[in-house]
Formats: C-alpha cells, structure tokens, sequence
C-alpha cells in the first residue's frame, strides 16, 4: 500500500511538471453574464514556463517569501526577494544582471529588511518600500541612495503608528506616493524633494446598518466608553500601480468594500464605474467567511487592460480599460499555473507574471489564441478602428457566445458609428443597460426628427379628445345611488364615504373586488417580467411566477384577516366582506401605476427611470391614503384608532407569515423523518 501511494504521489508531480509541455490548463475560464452570474468561457491565458531563483542563476539560488515585481520599460524584470533582504534584477531572458543586497548612502551602506514594494520609474531610479526598517528608499542603478522617505511629523498621522511603507510609485513629475499599513486616509503623497504634502485616493466607509447604529451609540457615551467599541475607518490600500497617462490603480483586499478596484486621475477622482463589485460577484459565506475577492496587487498593461490578483481565491482578475471583465484565470493548487500563497502581478507585455510568496517562484502567463483574439480587438477599439473591431469581436462570439463583453464592445463601435439601431440590439444581448439606455435615446431622437409632423398632430388630436371628453361629462349627483358610489372608479374618489354607506347598506360588490385582486395578480406578475430591459433587473431565465402569485394574493388574505382579527378585539364596527371588499379597492391605484410604469420602462431611459418612480410613489401613496380612509369609515374609528390598527394589523401580518413559515418547516422535515423511516424498512426488507 505504502509503495502504491508513493507511486502516486510521483506520477501526480511528474504531471504538474509536465503539464506546460503538454499544453494542459489546470483551470477552467469562465466569466460573468450581466446577472452576475457564472457562464463557462474560453480561457484567455495560460500558463507557459515557471521559475524558481536557481533558473536566474546559480549565484542566486533558492527565493524566500519573494513579495514584489516590476518590469520596467525596457524590459528589465526587478524581484524583491524579501525573505533573503535582497534585489535581483532580470534581463528580459530572466537571467540575473544583479544582486542589490546593500546600498550606498553618503558612504555608508545601507541593508533591506522584509521590503514590500518595489517601483522603477522611466529614467531608472529604482523606488524601495523598505518596510523592517520603517521607510522609504530610492536609488539608482548602482544601488546609490538618492532620497530617504521617514514617517512625516505631522498631526494627520497618529504619533505612535509606525511607519510600515507597503506599496511605493512615482509618477511622470516625480511626486512619490506610498501606500503605509494602518493610514486609512489614502496614500502619502511626496514631493520630488521628499517633502510630504498631503493624501491621496482614500477609499470611503461603506454606508451600514452596523456604521448608523454605531455613530448613534457615540452620541451617547462618554469618551472612555468610546474607545472600548469598534472604530470605523476607510478600508487601506493594499496595492498601488500607475501607466503611462499618470492614472494610479488602487485596490484593497478588505472583504467588506464594494469598491475594490479604483482607477485614480491626478485629482483622485474614481473614474471606474462607482456601484461595480470587482472580482468574484456570486458571494457566499460559509462558516462566516466570505467569498469575495480580496485584491493585494494591480498591473496595468500597454493597451490600458487591468488585471488584479486574488489572494482569496489565488486568481487573476482581467479588465478593460473600462472595467470591463475580459478573463479570470489561476486557482489554487500545486499545479503549474495554480498558487498557494500569490504575492505580487506585474505586466510583460501581453505577459502577466505572479510571484508565489510560499512557492518562492514565479510563473509566467500569455494569452491563449483565444486571449490574443480578444486583446486585438479591444485595442482595436481603443483605437478608434471600430470596424476592424466588430468584425473582430463577431468572430470571437462564433467560438463563444457568453463571452458578453464582445457584445457590448460591439454595442459602442455601432454607437460610434451612429447604427443605434443594430447597437441597442447588442447591448440587450450583452445585458448593458446604460449602454443600451444610450443607444435607445439616440435612436428614439432619431424616429423622432423624422416623424416630428405626425407626432405632433397625433398629440394634438389625443389633447384635444380629453377637452372635449371633459367638457361634454356630466358630474355625478351628490345623491348617486349606492350602487355608483360603490363602482370603484368612484370608490377612488369618495372612499370613506363609500367605505361608510358599504358598511350601513351592504353594497360592496365580491365581484368587482374579485377582478381587481385578479387584475392587481398579474399586474405584478406582469410588472416582474414584462417590465423593459433597461428598467428590469431579473433574469427573465429565472422568472418564477408561483414567488410572484406568494408575496401577493396570500399576503393580501393575511391583511385582511389581521385586519378583521384586530379590529374585532379594538371595537371595530366592520365585519370580513366589509374589509375584503374595501381593502380590494383600494389596490386600484398602484395596480394602475404598476401597468403604466410597465408601458413607459419601454419608451423611456434611464435618465428618465425618475418618472417611473414618482407614477409608483403616486399610485402607493394614493392607495395608502384610501386604506387609511377606508379604515376608518369602515370601522368609525378616529384618526388615532386608525393607525393604531393599521399598526397592530402589520404586527398580525408578520405573526401570520411566522407561522406559516414554522408550520411548512415542520412539516418537511415531518415528512422528511418519516420518509427516510420508509427507506431505511424497505431497504432492510
């Protein structure tokens, strides 16, 4: 047995270590549709050669806790080997050129102790974040200390933080900025003369239930009382990159911010898309630890594509210069092109390579075919060649349809080429609502300008049917008969009048109530999936009308049995038709809004969405105001006695719902017990 598992054992790392000649991916693409949820995809890069320290050189030997990488602009591939203090730096070949293990400083020299961040800017100065030491280096190519950056003496920053620099750039001025562990205010900015002016690209606080009820509680206690609960602060930044236009990348492995990705201007104004969630979007918790991603490094490649690395799930995470997800690739394992502990990304071109801190290696991506065919085509687009694009991205979508992305791209190089028309059509497909909310408005001013005559008299004509509509109707007497006042349209009208003459006379009608519970029924099924894409955010795949037909019509019969349940104990002079009937009118307004807001979701953007809104808020308003009305003629109460029992009716509700849940609970796991009961005799028999 012993020898079998031994055997195994070889065969299994003679496959990882032949995986890369074999052409084997030890992962599976996928990507996120615009419900963000996971569809298979081609794989857009994979893994073609890995490195551990003796493959530089044999001076350099084994790596140790390797936590950052760069690669300057002519192709030389600088590595802080942390756990040994040390710099190598590689020719493009990924042989060493040098060792940096001291550096020079007015004639003293200088050691490393455990460096994080590593940065070399166009003119070859080599920036060091030497985090053992508390501070900042930066030095030429000779190992020359040009500058020394230290804890500044400012009140900004607590006097007994040490100064642990994690992440260090410079931009195209020279102005240095470093990411420190424990400063939430964002980055310290430098100047060139290592003078300390300010922060830059603090993340916020994420707004909570936990942030409000916390700011509540400090209101009330003492200062010593204070400091004993938890503090909220902005999330740090765990990693720093920067390109050629001087746009910085920030990211943050916080499990708990949604803006995890941020692309900074020089003012450090966010100019990603502010409500995206980057990195893994189905999040689970399990045993209380969340699935999100949680970014510790950021690259940005020559044509402006974003890629992050996962330290919680051991993946990269590709974008657009948009923020687009173009891939997701690496997994954990031991298997070449999986990680264990990754530490630091860095671009190569149209490389990605990813140090491996418990590994001690590095590994080398390239695109596949398939990678090579989507980065041709988004710098097809970044360029202007919208037409090379689409034909591009068409025949990308021939080999994989979910690739979403490809129809969006296709969507804005229609839209640059005014097709709004075939360019709505793809953003539908892509499930890009701003874009095809864009596409609808320009095609809709389009139809408009060319039709502008027919438009204009077909709402003369429809203005001038309602005067005369107006005019030519006869108010109703004030001694309408009962059975008017108890129509519903007039019901929308006089309804505590109407409430009350019901109650005295009797004269609801089951039967109108009956048709506005039914229209009101699929006024919501219809509303829940018949509402226009760009308003409608469920997955049409995934409709289920019976959730639909449960949160309405049986929450509806739960009211009015409250309802009835508490008035009866509060004196209340109105019996169960009574209240069915009334209540059931009372659901005409919204019914009416909700139909409306469903028309207009389709000849509306999404600028224009506020519309809808306030025709949802009108019709609810108005049917709260008639419930609240009808209450009380139904029952003579007062005003009081009326929120009173529309209070304790709510309370019903919630106790119906409970119950119910608790019932159905225990009858599957009754039937549960009693089928396995049943399983386990006829198994035995």
């Amino acid at each position: 047995m012993r020898k079998l598992l031994i055997k195994a054992a070889f065969i299994s790392v003679l496959s990882s270590m032949f995986c890369l000649t074999a052409g084997a991916i030890p992962y599976r693409g996928y990507t996120y549709d615009g419900y963000d949820e996971v569809v298979p995809s081609q794989n857009g890069y994979k893994p073609v050669a890995i490195y551990a320290g003796i493959d530089f050189g044999d001076e350099v030997g084994a790596l140790s806790a390797p936590k950052d990488i760069f690669v300057d602009k002519v192709g030389n591939i600088y590595i802080l080997d942390s756990g040994n203090n040390r710099l190598l730096v590689l020719n493009q070949d990924y042989k060493i050129s040098k060792i940096l293990t001291t550096f020079n400083f007015n004639g003293e020299l200088l050691t490393l102790n455990n460096p994080q961040g590593i940065f070399v800017d166009s003119s070859g100065l080599i920036y060091i974040a030497d985090t053992g030491n508390f501070r900042a280096l930066v030095v030429n190519r000779d190992g020359e200390i040009k500058l020394i950056l230290e804890k500044p003496q400012t009140k900004l920053i607590d006097a007994d933080l040490e100064f642990k620099p994690q992440k260090i750039l410079a931009d195209s001025a020279g102005n240095i900025y470093v990411a420190v562990a424990g400063i939430y205010q964002g980055a310290l900015f430098f100047k060139p003369d290592g003078e300390f002016e300010r922060f830059y690209g603090a993340n916020t606080v994420e707004p909570s239930a936990a942030l409000m009820l916390d700011l509540f509680w400090k209101r009330l206690l003492t200062d010593s009382q204070v400091k004993n609960i938890s503090r909220y602060v902005p999330e740090e930044i765990s990693s720093m990159n920067i390109d050629d236009r001087d746009f910085i990348y920030t990211v943050t492995k916080s499990l708990n911010i949604k803006q995890n990705l941020k692309k900074l201007n020089p003012s450090g104004k966010n100019i990603l898309k502010k409500q995206k969630t980057y990195g893994e979007l189905e999040i689970i918790y399990v045993a209380s630890v969340s699935s999100a991603s949680r970014f510790i490094d950021v690259c940005v490649d020559n044509e402006g594509n974003i890629s992050t690395l996962d330290a919680q799930h051991n993946r990269i995470f590709q974008y657009d210069r948009e923020g687009r997800l173009l891939f997701v690739f690496g997994g954990s394992g031991i298997q070449v092109g999986t990680f264990q502990e990754p530490s630091a990304i860095t671009c190569q071109g149209d490389n990605i390579l990813v140090l491996d801190s418990t590994k001690h290696n590095l590994t080398v991506f390239s695109p596949t075919d398939f990678g090579r065919e989507v980065r041709t085509a988004v710098e097809y687009y970044n360029n202007g060649q919208y037409d090379e694009s689409v034909d591009l991205w068409r025949n990308i979508l021939k080999s994989d349809h979910n690739y979403t992305v490809g129809y969006i791209s296709i969507g804005k190089s229609l839209m640059a080429n005014k097709n709004y028309a075939e360019a709505e059509k793809n953003f539908l497909l892509g499930n890009d609502r701003e874009g095809n909310s864009e596409a609808f408005a320009a095609l809709r001013k389009q139809v408009v300008q060319k039709y502008f005559p027919l438009f204009a008299l077909t709402s003369f004509l429809i203005i001038a049917l309602i005067v005369w509509i107006c005019i030519r109707k006869k108010r109703p007497a004030r001694e309408a008969s009962v059975r008017a006042k108890m129509n519903p349209f007039i019901f929308l009208i006089h309804p505590i009048d109407s409430a009350e003459e019901m109650k005295q006379k009797n004269s609801g009608s089951l039967l109108y109530a009956g048709i506005i519970l039914s229209v009101w029924v699929v006024a919501s099924v219809i509303e829940y999936s018949l509402t226009g894409f760009r308003f409608n955010s469920n997955n049409p795949d995934q409709i289920n009308v019976i959730l639909v037909f449960l949160r309405t019509l049986p929450i509806f019969l739960a009211w009015v049995c409250a309802n009835w349940g508490v008035t009866t104990l509060l004196d209340g002079k109105g019996n169960m038709k009574d209240i069915f009937i009334s209540n059931a009118y009372c659901l005409i307004p919204f019914t009416i809004a909700t139909l409306i807001s469903v028309l207009l979701s389709y000849v509306l953007t999404l600028p224009e969405g506020i519309f809808i809104h306030v025709i949802i808020l009108v019709g609810t308003g108005w049917s709260i105001l008639m419930l609240l009305g009808v209450l009380s003629g139904i029952h003579d109460y007062s005003v009081t006695q009326t929120l009173t029992s529309t209070f304790f009716t709510v309370i019903g509700v919630l106790v119906i719902v409970f119950l119910v849940l608790l019932a159905s609970t225990l009858l599957q796991q009754a039937f549960l017990f009693v089928y396995s009961i049943a399983s386990e005799l006829i198994y035995r028999l």
